[in-house]
């Protein structure tokens, strides 16, 4: 009876072990799409805003 009882408590474990490493990984990528989101903004920011400032000096 122990025995069962040891097996369920190292399956539920595993289980449990697997699920937060699943949450760890999703919650790393939500992350790094955010950092790389904000990145990829800031860059097309930074590389547009000169060249709409040249448009507007060009206009005058």
């Amino acid at each position: 009876m122990s025995c069962c009882w040891l097996l369920v408590i190292c399956c539920w474990l595993l289980v449990i072990y697997y699920l937060f490493l699943l949450v760890s990984h999703s919650l790393f990528l939500i992350f790094y799409s955010m950092l790389l989101g904000s990145v990829l903004r800031f860059s097309i920011f930074y590389f547009s805003f000169p060249i709409s400032c040249k448009n507007s000096t060009k206009s005058n």
